[in-house]
Protein backbone atom coordinates (compact mmCIF):
# COMPACT_ATOMS: atom_id res chain seq x y z
CA UNK A 1 0.00 0.00 0.00
CA UNK A 2 1.34 3.31 -1.16
CA UNK A 3 1.29 6.76 1.47
CA UNK A 4 -2.38 7.73 1.31
CA UNK A 5 -2.94 11.68 2.16
CA UNK A 6 -5.38 12.59 4.94
CA UNK A 7 -5.34 16.33 5.19
CA UNK A 8 -2.48 19.35 5.04
CA UNK A 9 -3.69 22.39 6.84
CA UNK A 10 -2.08 25.78 7.15
CA UNK A 11 -2.57 27.77 10.36
CA UNK A 12 -1.79 30.69 13.14
CA UNK A 13 -1.37 27.99 15.81
CA UNK A 14 -1.76 24.11 16.88
CA UNK A 15 -2.86 22.58 19.98
CA UNK A 16 -2.94 19.38 20.98
CA UNK A 17 -5.06 18.18 23.97
CA UNK A 18 -4.05 15.24 26.28
CA UNK A 19 -6.29 13.02 24.46
CA UNK A 20 -4.51 13.79 21.26
CA UNK A 21 -6.58 15.74 18.97
CA UNK A 22 -5.30 18.88 17.58
CA UNK A 23 -7.01 22.03 17.70
CA UNK A 24 -6.50 23.85 14.35
CA UNK A 25 -6.23 27.67 15.38
CA UNK A 26 -6.67 30.17 12.87
CA UNK A 27 -6.59 28.46 9.18
CA UNK A 28 -5.86 30.22 6.30
CA UNK A 29 -5.27 29.60 2.68
CA UNK A 30 -3.25 32.56 1.98
CA UNK A 31 0.07 34.71 3.31
CA UNK A 32 -0.55 38.34 3.26
CA UNK A 33 3.12 40.61 3.29
CA UNK A 34 3.54 43.96 2.75
CA UNK A 35 7.27 43.59 1.03
CA UNK A 36 9.32 40.86 -0.79
CA UNK A 37 11.16 39.37 0.21
CA UNK A 38 9.36 39.22 3.72
CA UNK A 39 8.45 36.66 6.06
CA UNK A 40 5.22 35.91 8.49
CA UNK A 41 6.32 35.87 12.25
CA UNK A 42 4.55 32.25 12.93
CA UNK A 43 2.71 29.74 10.64
CA UNK A 44 1.93 26.04 11.68
CA UNK A 45 2.18 23.36 8.61
CA UNK A 46 0.30 20.30 9.45
CA UNK A 47 0.29 17.17 6.93
CA UNK A 48 -1.21 13.82 7.93
CA UNK A 49 -1.08 10.75 6.17
CA UNK A 50 -1.04 6.69 6.20
CA UNK A 51 1.25 3.71 4.96
CA UNK A 52 2.53 0.65 6.05
CA UNK A 53 5.68 0.34 8.22
CA UNK A 54 8.71 1.39 6.29
CA UNK A 55 7.12 3.57 3.60
CA UNK A 56 9.66 6.36 2.86
CA UNK A 57 8.03 9.93 2.73
CA UNK A 58 9.42 13.23 2.00
CA UNK A 59 7.48 16.99 3.19
CA UNK A 60 8.73 19.77 1.36
CA UNK A 61 7.82 23.54 0.70
CA UNK A 62 8.01 24.49 -2.69
CA UNK A 63 7.78 28.35 -4.46
CA UNK A 64 6.85 29.35 -7.53
CA UNK A 65 7.48 27.09 -10.37
CA UNK A 66 7.75 24.66 -8.19
CA UNK A 67 11.61 25.61 -7.03
CA UNK A 68 11.99 23.27 -4.06
CA UNK A 69 12.70 25.82 -1.12
CA UNK A 70 13.06 23.83 2.14
CA UNK A 71 12.70 19.70 2.92
CA UNK A 72 10.31 19.96 6.01
CA UNK A 73 11.18 16.39 6.81
CA UNK A 74 12.06 13.01 5.30
CA UNK A 75 11.89 9.72 6.95
CA UNK A 76 10.27 6.56 6.76
CA UNK A 77 7.15 5.17 8.91
CA UNK A 78 7.93 2.91 12.04
CA UNK A 79 6.05 0.06 12.79
CA UNK A 80 2.40 0.77 13.28
CA UNK A 81 0.48 1.29 16.87
CA UNK A 82 -1.61 -1.55 17.81
CA UNK A 83 -5.15 -0.83 16.96
CA UNK A 84 -8.44 -2.91 16.86
CA UNK A 85 -10.02 -3.42 13.78
CA UNK A 86 -12.34 -0.13 14.20
CA UNK A 87 -9.16 2.26 14.31
CA UNK A 88 -7.82 4.52 12.10
CA UNK A 89 -4.26 5.69 12.39
CA UNK A 90 -2.29 7.97 10.48
CA UNK A 91 0.79 9.77 10.72
CA UNK A 92 0.23 13.71 11.37
CA UNK A 93 3.83 15.70 11.22
CA UNK A 94 3.76 19.48 12.66
CA UNK A 95 6.08 22.38 11.82
CA UNK A 96 6.22 25.34 13.91
CA UNK A 97 7.30 27.56 10.75
CA UNK A 98 8.42 31.03 12.87
CA UNK A 99 9.99 33.82 10.24
CA UNK A 100 9.03 31.98 7.23
CA UNK A 101 10.60 33.57 4.66
CA UNK A 102 9.19 33.85 1.05
CA UNK A 103 11.07 35.99 -1.73
CA UNK A 104 8.13 36.38 -3.97
CA UNK A 105 4.11 36.37 -4.69
CA UNK A 106 3.52 33.27 -6.06
CA UNK A 107 1.89 29.89 -5.87
CA UNK A 108 3.39 27.99 -3.19
CA UNK A 109 3.08 24.16 -1.90
CA UNK A 110 3.25 22.09 0.68
CA UNK A 111 4.05 18.60 -1.13
CA UNK A 112 3.90 15.19 0.10
CA UNK A 113 5.92 12.42 -1.59
CA UNK A 114 5.85 8.91 -0.96
CA UNK A 115 8.74 6.82 -3.03
CA UNK A 116 9.87 9.91 -4.91
CA UNK A 117 6.00 10.30 -5.80
CA UNK A 118 3.57 13.18 -5.60
CA UNK A 119 1.32 12.09 -3.23
CA UNK A 120 -0.38 15.46 -2.36
CA UNK A 121 0.15 19.09 -3.36
CA UNK A 122 -1.48 22.08 -1.43
CA UNK A 123 -0.95 25.14 -2.85
CA UNK A 124 -1.34 28.36 -1.49
CA UNK A 125 -0.95 32.30 -2.51
CA UNK A 126 1.56 34.44 -1.51
CA UNK A 127 0.09 38.00 -1.74
CA UNK A 128 1.29 41.62 -1.68
CA UNK A 129 -1.00 43.89 0.27
CA UNK A 130 -0.26 47.24 0.56
CA UNK A 131 -1.91 48.18 4.36
CA UNK A 132 -3.61 46.91 6.67
CA UNK A 133 -6.61 48.26 5.75
CA UNK A 134 -6.67 46.81 1.96
CA UNK A 135 -6.59 43.48 3.96
CA UNK A 136 -9.65 43.98 6.15
CA UNK A 137 -11.60 45.18 3.60
CA UNK A 138 -11.23 42.34 1.38
CA UNK A 139 -14.03 40.74 -0.04
CA UNK A 140 -15.95 38.76 2.81
CA UNK A 141 -15.75 35.50 0.79
CA UNK A 142 -12.07 35.62 1.90
CA UNK A 143 -11.41 35.26 5.19
CA UNK A 144 -7.88 33.61 5.06
CA UNK A 145 -5.70 36.57 5.02
CA UNK A 146 -3.08 37.35 7.02
CA UNK A 147 -1.04 40.37 7.46
CA UNK A 148 2.00 41.40 9.02
CA UNK A 149 2.73 45.25 10.11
Amino acid sequence: MALKHRYTVLCDYVLRGQDGKLALVGTFENVWLREFPGSIPRMFIVVSFTGRPGDKYKIELEGPGQKSIATLTEDELGPAKPSNDFEVSSTTFIVDAQNAPFEKPGMYAIVLRGDKRLVHRLTFGVVKRESREDALNTDNRDTTAQVVS
